[in-house]
């Protein structure tokens, strides 16, 4: 299994156990079969970890806190915030990528 299959496996399964989770916690999930799949809190609940291969060295990565969507795509992740920025997090660079309840 390449390591881009074993990061998009990981983000599909986060949406599945991700689902049930953020329905039990308030947040928005869409119907599952519709185009964009994917976890939403409009008042910026959602709080990211990642980190991502900025070489073939090095990483960076951190904390995103008042997240208010992450869409989940093919090859791709789409991160939106309260502020109005956002990040997009390629599976092929993506080393960590976790999301909870921020407190």
């Amino acid at each position: 299994m390449s390591k881009q299959s074993a990061i998009l496996g990981f983000v599909i399964g986060a949406v599945v156990v991700g689902a049930a989770w953020a329905a039990a916690a308030g947040i928005a999930s869409p119907p599952i079969g519709s185009e964009m799949e994917g976890v939403y809190s409009a008042a910026g609940k959602i709080q990211l970890d990642h980190m991502v291969r900025t070489s073939d060295t090095n990483a960076e990565g951190g904390t995103m806190p008042n997240v208010t969507a992450i869409e989940f795509h093919p090859n791709y992740v789409v991160v939106k915030r309260r502020d109005g920025g956002g990040e997009v997090f390629f599976a092929e660079r993506t080393i960590e990528f976790r999301w909870r309840l921020a407190e």
